[in-house]
């Protein structure tokens, strides 16, 4: 076994005679004693010697699922990454084009902030603790951004009429759906609930 040596002062070298019962299997996290015994040609036994080992289990880090998030362009995104092992931790997460590196992880879940300028999937790579066990991680995270709402302009109308005030949604079908929000004059104008378009679970907006 690597670093078990014995010597006699009679038969000189003995590490080739040493006997050595080692339990340990790496595919299972525990503490194991392994133990090495040696006798010399008269039959005189050395002290037993022991060597402790600890199988680490494998670091995880893992994206829970349904963190999809929809921010409006500018603003950033958390994500949680629950972590096991032993801290502190270095992970590497990806955005599909740019890996990152973030070491000396203390905390535990891991708020992870991102910003992306357009509709990004994260996830992390990889995980590696205090113990220098290293795995991959699991899960993912897909942030949108937006929708852009664009609301059209409305010329010649004529009193006592319905106007239909057209709005524009980018990225409508990514993101499934939306509130929109519309600041009007009440002695002017009445909000009137009506349906834009039945391929889109919406309310349209006319004033």
């Amino acid at each position: 076994d690597l670093g078990a040596t014995a010597y006699d002062d009679i038969d000189g070298d003995l590490t080739l005679n040493i006997n050595t019962w080692n339990p340990v299997n790496t595919a299972v996290p525990n503490t194991y004693e392994v133990t090495y015994d040696v006798t010399d040609a008269a039959g005189n036994a050395a002290e037993q010697q022991t060597r402790t080992v600890i199988v680490n289990p494998l670091p995880t880090a893992t994206i829970e699922a349904d963190q999809t998030q929809s921010v409006c362009s500018g603003i950033p995104a958390n994500i949680e990454v629950d972590l096991t092992g032993t801290g502190p931790w270095d992970i590497t997460y990806t955005d599909g084009t740019t890996t990152f590196n973030i070491e000396d992880i203390s905390s535990n879940p891991y708020i992870l902030t991102v910003s992306p300028l357009v509709n990004t999937t994260y996830w992390v790579t990889s995980v590696t603790d205090a113990n220098g066990c290293a795995n991959t991680g699991t899960g993912n995270a897909r942030i949108y951004i937006g929708p852009i709402t664009t609301i059209g302009t409305i010329e010649n109308a004529c009193p006592n009429s319905n106007i239909i005030v057209p709005v524009s949604v980018k990225s409508f079908d990514e993101v499934g759906f939306i509130s929109l929000s519309i600041n009007y004059d009440p002695a002017k104008l009445t909000f009137v609930t009506g349906i834009l378009n039945s391929a889109i679970t919406m309310s349209s907006l006319y004033v």
